[in-house]
């Protein structure tokens, strides 16, 4: 297997965990070489990092995304400064130019993520010829109409991406992003929106345990839909049951605006993020609170208090909303 991650060096422990968790859940693939977007990861923890995949007699190979930044072209088309401040986050999608002597698939994870189980399968997936393969999105519902997607159509999330790097070059992906980022606008989601939209018509949908949402850890199905009325065809209750199950990737989206490294979270996802962390060269990382404002506090007050089901609907609306206001023009 090939596996793409990108890090600074404030993520580079919760990458590290996911790496760790990544080769102890496939031990029996034959090879797994990954290839790390270093955006300014630090000594200390790639030394850690090569630590673990010689514990593990993997692979393990350093790209520099300063390589992105110089690119002036591409570092202004991406620029945005307005509601929901750019990162970096975007370099992922130029991994051809970092590694153009890979013509494979490669599985793109986040950094915020546990490799739960055996996620060979995605290399066996029928991709029928298209880039990308993706699993849609938990909370993105009636936002998504906002970057021109209409509501019967499916919207993904780029947590977890897999990509066939010779259909993706053949299919000119990067340069048609880039064009489209420069010619017609930037997004609230910067990488997500835009592979949603660029390539809407080229993602194949992945099962949804590839990248399992933490709302399906926390809300039966029943609740849930009841909320989130997609008008797309979205997982079945039993597809979303059987993932809970036996997850292949969790995906850590901030809930309650915290994560699983936070200190007093209530993330649904932190006992699978200590338990590889305990097993991790990060295995000593102290959580600190979040430090996040009042507004998160008050969110977190009222998940405390509130009846869940009310929590669930009044956080529908409120980050609907923000999604929307993120994708102003």
């Amino acid at each position: 297997m090939n596996i793409l991650y990108q890090s600074d060096n404030n993520y580079a422990p919760y990458m590290g965990v996911s790496v760790c968790s990544l080769f102890e859940n496939n031990k029996e693939a034959d090879t797994i070489e990954v290839y790390v977007i270093d955006d300014g990861i630090d000594t200390a923890n790639k030394e850690k990092l090569i630590a673990l995949s010689d514990h593990y007699k993997r692979s393990i190979r350093f790209l520099t995304g300063e390589r992105i930044l110089e690119d002036e072209d591409i570092v202004k088309a991406f620029e945005y400064t307005e509601f929901r401040k750019n990162t970096h986050s975007y370099f992922k999608l130029f991994a051809d130019r970092l590694i153009p002597e890979l013509d494979e698939r490669i599985i793109y994870i986040d950094c915020d993520t546990v490799v739960e189980g055996n996620i060979t399968g995605l290399l066996d997936i029928d991709m029928k010829g298209k880039p990308i393969g993706m699993v849609q999105d938990s909370l993105v519902t009636s936002a998504k109409t906002a970057v021109g997607i209409n509501d019967n159509e499916r919207y993904y999330n780029s947590g977890v991406i897999l990509i066939d790097l010779k259909e993706w070059k053949e299919h000119k992906c990067s340069k048609r992003i880039y064009e489209h980022i420069r010619d017609i606008r930037t997004y609230g989601t910067v990488d997500q929106d835009v592979l949603n939209v660029e390539l809407h018509n080229e993602i194949v949908t992945l099962p949804v345990g590839y990248n399992l949402q933490p709302i399906h850890l926390d809300y039966h199905y029943g609740q849930y839909s009841k909320v989130y009325k997609h008008k797309e065809p979205y997982y079945s209750g039993k597809e979303i049951e059987e993932a809970v199950k036996a997850p292949g990737i969790l995906h850590f989206l901030r809930y309650v605006g915290e994560s699983p490294w936070h200190a007093d979270n209530v993330h649904p996802c932190t006992p699978y993020f200590d338990k590889y962390m305990a097993i991790s060269p990060w295995k000593d990382y102290v959580k600190k609170p979040s430090g996040k404002g009042g507004i998160f506090k008050i969110e977190k007050l009222m998940y405390k208090l509130l009846p869940k089901f009310l929590f669930l609907r009044i956080f529908y609306l409120v980050h609907d909303r923000m999604l929307k206001k993120s994708n102003a023009k």
